[in-house]
């Protein structure tokens, strides 16, 4: 802060010229002159407290970024393991979907066989039954 020049010869001067007696306008001027060096004083430990706010404020704030940037590391490697899961995932669904595909053609395999095995059954209940029913009717 700047110390600001105060020339106490001249404000008495023009106190003195404005009528005001001689002893007046010496305490005046020492009033006014340790009014300012007071006000000075004051201002210069605010302004040392305000300093001192502000580097604790920039302390903490230099802490703040420190701890979000390890957070935004956590969160990226979260973001990485997640999407390695996902590909897990994905690969695991391809799987089972092809697993699907196998028993559906695996079923229609075998209802084919089914199917063919009725005809069969009763392609041979016709040739068993067949003389049988023959030698009731009398054929």
């Amino acid at each position: 802060m700047t110390t600001i020049a105060f020339d106490t010869h001249r404000f008495i001067g023009t106190l003195r010229s404005a009528g005001i007696e001689e002893k007046h306008a010496t305490a005046f001027s020492t009033a006014f002159f340790d009014a300012q060096r007071e006000l000075e004083s004051s201002a210069k430990d605010d302004e040392v407290d305000l300093k001192t706010e502000i580097g604790a404020v920039r302390k903490k704030t230099d802490e703040l970024g420190t701890r979000i940037g390890a957070v935004e590391t956590r969160i990226n490697a979260l973001e990485t393991r997640m999407g390695a899961v996902e590909m897990k995932i994905d690969k695991m669904e391809m799987k089972i979907e092809a697993f699907r595909h196998e028993i559906r053609a695996e079923i229609g395999a075998l209802n084919s066989k089914i199917e063919s095995l009725r005809w069969m059954l009763l392609l041979i209940a016709i040739i068993l039954v067949a003389p049988s029913v023959r030698g009731l009717l009398g054929f």
